[in-house]
């Protein structure tokens, strides 16, 4: 139960919200979301379907695994259809194809570091 209660004040946390407005915008009192929170009350079934539907979180993992930030705040770079980036202090849209080959090239130089790393440790 411990992780319901932890996935429940990090979502309220990265969205800002006091116990009281989590509590009106999920049609509950606020001391039950202290409750939830606290791990002295487990939320009935139907309130964790109604908190995952509403914050676009996945259930299963709200139920069974600590949520991160991107998480919660939906963010996911490689299933963006476009994203936007900034290029000498421009904003710029980039289509999802070139934002792939771009990781594919940030990957690569990630490789390349660590096989240089390697060279150089064996010259020293």
């Amino acid at each position: 139960m411990r992780i319901i209660s932890k996935n429940l004040k990090k979502i309220r946390s990265v969205k800002g919200l006091s116990q009281s407005a989590l509590g009106d915008i999920l049609g509950v009192e606020r001391h039950n979301i202290g409750a939830y929170e606290e791990g002295r009350a487990t939320p009935k079934t139907e309130l964790l379907i109604k908190i995952a539907n509403i914050f676009s979180v996945d259930l299963e993992k709200m139920l069974t695994k600590e949520l991160t930030v991107n998480d919660i705040s939906g963010f996911n770079l490689k299933d963006n259809i476009t994203s936007e980036i900034i290029d000498d202090d421009n904003l710029v849209t980039v289509e999802k194809g070139v934002l792939d080959a771009i990781i594919k090239n940030i990957v690569t130089i990630e490789t390349d570091l660590k096989a240089l790393r390697k060279v150089l440790r064996k010259l020293k």
